[in-house]
């Protein structure tokens, strides 16, 4: 009995030995090889192709040998096909620079595939290696692979010194490659990314709100991502989302996206600079008055309406006319922000070209309503 008692005994400890080899085996982190190469293998070839899953919005592929000849295109097929190659060489170092990342974090030990299943599109990576008569493949979808990044921000970083606006695909300017709001946030960062405050005086992003306007990039969707400041005031950051390129709304990029202005636009184009995109909620409460029944529809809101009625000679309302280079337009709106509640009038000129300039800007309502907030 004692006998057979030791062989099982010994039995399931030999089971558990080998189960927890087979386990650790696959869970277990790969050995990182710690021989730093110092020569290029002869067969060495980079082949990385990276971008928008969804390839219509824009990727890149690079293809380097081992002698350092590279060839880089760039390609896009949103209104139209846009595709752009270059060639270029690396020196012996930057090449070796890039293989000795690519041995010091074991690529040939990586998965085949990392895949993020709960997003859809996003950002995709391939990149294949030959080396030293092996050849191995891993694609990357909506994930952050440290060993794999490592590789590939080197090889980026270096393709920057060589072509400074590769990944430039948009006429629009500040902006950061990413597969959503959130890498957008980490990649950005708050202060880069255009935000008015320090860090210390945010409590929480708010979700990203699409703002439904018409431009000349029918694939581009403009974002207003509130931004609640400690306290409870919301402050708004503007962003462009053309494909996996999220840039600032910038005046240039705003321009970019609607000029040439159109005499029957232009009062729509006024109200969406100034108060549909308004950075604070004095802005965004300007209620511009196109017509004359405006004034009763605004005395009838509710809340710091005007109690005074207007009599109807005094009754002015928005209108335009155009000039040798654009606009003038006699904005007239209602706001209770501000010292005073009331009705304003000024005097804007837009340009064909999208800009805007303020000729006047009346610091005093000419209806005066009362007190206004002020918070």
């Amino acid at each position: 009995m004692e006998g057979n008692m030791k062989r099982l005994t010994g039995g399931l400890i030999m089971v558990a030995l080998v189960s927890l080899l087979v386990t650790n085996s696959a869970c277990a982190p790969r050995p990182t090889p710690t021989v730093t190469p110092k020569t290029i293998p002869s067969d060495l070839v980079i082949d990385y192709s990276w971008g928008a899953c969804h390839a219509d919005w824009g990727s890149y592929h690079l293809v380097i040998n081992s002698k350092g000849e590279a060839s880089f295109e760039k390609s896009q097929n949103l209104d139209e096909f846009f595709s752009q190659q270059s060639q270029f060489s690396l020196t012996e170092e930057e090449l070796l620079r890039i293989y000795q990342e690519i041995t010091s974090n074991n690529f040939f030990a990586l998965d085949d595939e990392y895949r993020n299943p709960e997003v859809i599109d996003g950002e995709c990576h391939l990149l294949i290696i030959t080396a030293e008569g092996k050849e191995h493949a891993v694609s990357v979808s909506n994930r952050r692979i440290e060993a794999f990044d490592k590789i590939t921000e080197t090889i980026t970083e270096i393709l920057g010194g060589k072509i400074p606006d590769w990944e430039a695909f948009t006429p629009f300017e500040e902006c950061v490659e990413a597969f959503s709001f959130e890498d957008y946030y980490e990649k950005a960062g708050i202060e880069e990314a255009g935000f008015p405050f320090e860090p210390e005086w945010m409590s929480e992003f708010l979700e990203p709100v699409p703002i439904p306007v018409r431009t000349n990039f029918p694939e581009v969707e403009i974002y207003n991502i509130p931004l609640e400041r400690a306290g409870g005031d919301v402050y708004t950051n503007l962003i462009i989302k053309s494909g996996n390129l999220y840039c600032v709304l910038t005046d240039s990029n705003t321009e970019k996206l609607f000029a040439p202005i159109q005499k029957e636009e232009a009062i729509d184009y006024l109200i969406f600079r100034e108060v549909t995109l308004g950075i604070t909620e004095y802005q965004r409460q300007c209620d511009t008055v196109l017509t004359k029944e405006d004034y009763e529809r605004i005395s009838e809101r509710g809340e710091y309406f005007c109690e005074k009625p207007v009599p109807e000679p005094e009754k002015r309302i928005t209108t335009v006319q155009e000039t040798k280079d654009g606009f003038l337009i006699n904005w007239v709106y209602y706001t209770f922000f501000g010292e005073r509640a009331g009705f304003y009038e000024h005097k804007v000129e837009i340009g064909y070209d999208a800009k805007i300039q303020y000729l006047e800007a009346a610091d005093k309502p000419f209806i005066d309503c009362g007190p206004g907030a002020i918070f």
